[in-house]
């Protein structure tokens, strides 16, 4: 072989190297070869070590293969031809190589670019459940599908939860906030201590609403005025039966269910018994650090439990709006309304009424707070569950999508005096539960 082929192969081994980096550094910066147990940087230089000098391997191939194909023909051209083959068949496999020993660092940068993209704000996981139905969660989390390579690993914290439905429990989530991105599904085992029963739901979540929701927020007032303000906590709420409500909340007063699911009622021997022997061990230590509260929910029967109404009657929707009969103006005033479904929201100032009539679950508490005399001032109206959704049924009877008000009368010192329900024909004074 004349020198003048030898250099033409020797290039063309060379060509197969800088072809094969060139497409490596187009896969973006960041990209990385796959560990497999070493440093990063030692499996970069391995990695860019093998491209680079790999047209040791090809150089006697090629001059091997052209030694061959000389001695069946003299043309040139045919010669040529087959280093142009075996260039491209070394390129493919180089490309493929590539792309399997970058696959982890690829879907992670992939991964990065959407996290980028994506709409992020700062939230906590919580969880609650209905009064006197404490829960034990063993595990759980919000899953987030768009992830970035430096966020913190966010969990559900395994403990006792006893607060009342919809009130949020934050829990253990980071050292410190971070903005992140909406959940895209919701994994919890838990065990519901009055039904002696365990639980799991694994659900996706809707996305898209609770997103709508964290971008739209809502209006705030604090010293300074009035304010654009967002949501805090995405909280799920845990019922007998394994019903399971998930809201948006915020800590100043507003929140929002975004779905309703049904978890799936465990068998105890499917449950490892290191968490059954941690989990009764978490309810020995309640039950001897409280004992009045834990004895009254410990001896609670079964067959009391009220099942379903946190799905089906909580939740039953009718057409109404809240207003407030003012007989003077109050000062620096909002008053908050709570849903028995576990929503709540806020009227700021003067209006403390709705403009419109809208689907919503039943009323349970009005709370108002405004200045009198320079002295913040609260007024609250615990209304009876009983007496409040047979007003509701009443004055919808003939009409499911009746048009329903629920008028609040205060008096001067801007104290709540009496609520009252109506429709255009008939007025249902509602019972208030004293304290």
């Amino acid at each position: 072989m004349n020198s003048k082929r030898s250099k033409k192969i020797f290039l063309f081994s060379l060509f197969i190297s800088f072809c094969s980096i060139l497409f490596f550094l187009s896969l973006g910066r960041n990209v990385e070869f796959e560990t497999q147990g070493l440093y990063s940087w030692v499996a970069n230089l391995i990695g860019y070590g093998l491209l680079l000098f790999q047209f040791i391997l090809h150089f006697p191939l090629l001059v091997l293969i052209d030694y061959l194909v000389r001695k069946k023909s003299s043309k040139s051209e045919e010669n040529n031809t087959v280093l142009w083959i075996y260039l491209t068949i070394a390129f493919i496999i180089n490309i493929i190589v590539i792309l399997a020993a970058t696959t982890e660092s690829r879907d992670n940068l992939k991964n990065d670019s959407e996290w980028q993209s994506a709409e992020k704000y700062e939230w906590q996981e919580g969880i609650s459940c209905p009064k006197n139905y404490p829960v034990i969660v063993l595990n759980g989390n919000f899953s987030i599908n768009i992830t970035h390579s430096g966020d913190p690993y966010y969990k559900i914290e395994n403990k006792i939860y006893d607060l009342n439905w919809s009130i949020d429990e934050p829990t253990s989530v980071s050292e410190f906030d971070k903005k992140r991105v909406m959940p895209d599904s919701l994994h919890v085992l838990w065990y519901s201590i009055i039904e002696k029963t365990y639980y799991q739901l694994d659900t996706p979540l809707n996305k898209q609403k609770i997103t709508t929701l964290f971008r739209n927020g809502f209006s705030s007032k604090n010293s300074s005025g009035i304010f654009d303000n967002t949501f805090d906590y995405i909280i799920a709420g845990l019922a007998p039966g394994g019903d399971v409500a998930v809201w948006t909340r915020s800590n100043w007063g507003h929140s929002a269910e975004v779905g309703f699911y049904k978890a799936q009622k465990m068998d105890s021997l499917k449950i490892p018994e290191f968490s059954r022997t941690e989990c009764q061990e978490k309810l020995k230590r309640a039950i001897s650090g409280n004992d009045l509260k834990w004895s009254k929910i410990l001896n609670s029967k079964k067959d009391s439990i009220p099942y379903g109404i946190w799905r089906d009657k909580y939740r039953q929707k009718f057409n109404w709006k809240f207003q407030c009969n003012l007989e003077s103006k109050l000062e620096d005033s909002d008053i908050k309304i709570k849903l028995f479904n576990g929503e709540e929201f806020i009227l700021i100032n003067d209006e403390l009424s709705e403009k419109e009539i809208s689907p919503k679950a039943v009323p349970s508490e009005i709370k108002l707070i405004h200045l009198y005399q320079k002295k913040t001032k609260r007024s609250w109206a615990d209304l009876d569950e009983n007496d409040v959704y047979k007003a509701f049924k009443t004055l919808s009877a003939e009409n499911k999508n009746t048009p329903i008000i629920i008028e609040c009368n205060l008096n001067n010192q801007g104290e709540i005096e009496s609520v009252n329900a109506k429709n255009k024909s008939k007025t249902i004074q509602l019972k208030l539960i004293e304290d």
